[in-house]
């Protein structure tokens, strides 16, 4: 009996261990405008629209986020840069921490959860709004960073439909 549960126990061991975490997303665009590509944003403000209330400074790590995977894609505007920028404004509609642990042990259980809702606008005029949704619902390495790198993943997300979108590409 043993020896037909070992090789199953070790493929789940090996998939726990490195971190193959399940992630799902949906994003919509809306109001796209016509693609340019030099197109440059600025994240003017993230708010925290959840109930949710934990010991993770959510607003900072979605504001870091988004300025790092805008400048990794050529988009953040910086003071360098001539002309105009659009101006983002993000909301955390959602959060859930989860629970390490759960995952690992339960995966499905325990999962972490983040809700997005992006808006750029020129002027007052939106040119598109980005909402995205992730969880991680098993493992996540041995580091236990979901409650961190779901962000990080929201943000990816939101850049590429507004690189997609804004810039046709």
């Amino acid at each position: 009996m043993l020896k037909k549960l070992l090789p199953v126990l070790m493929v789940l061991t090996l998939t726990a261990v490195s971190g193959c975490g399940k992630s799902s997303q949906s994003t919509t665009v809306d109001n796209p405008a016509v693609p340019h590509s030099s197109i440059r944003i600025k994240v003017m403000d993230v708010s925290n629209d959840s109930k949710a209330l934990p010991d993770v400074d959510m607003i900072g790590l979605l504001w870091d986020s988004l300025k790092e995977q805008l400048a990794k894609d050529g988009m953040l505007w910086t003071k360098d840069w001539v002309g105009t920028p659009l101006l983002m404004e993000a909301r955390i509609i959602g959060y859930q921490r989860g629970d390490d642990i759960q995952r690992w042990v339960a995966p499905g259980f325990g999962s972490t959860k983040l809700a997005v809702r992006c808006e750029v606008k020129d002027g007052d005029r939106l040119v598109a709004t980005v909402e995205t949704k992730r969880s991680i619902g098993f493992g996540d390495g041995i580091q236990f960073r979901a409650w961190r790198k779901i962000f990080s993943q929201v943000a990816e997300d939101v850049v590429r439909e507004l690189r997609t979108k804004l810039r046709g590409s």
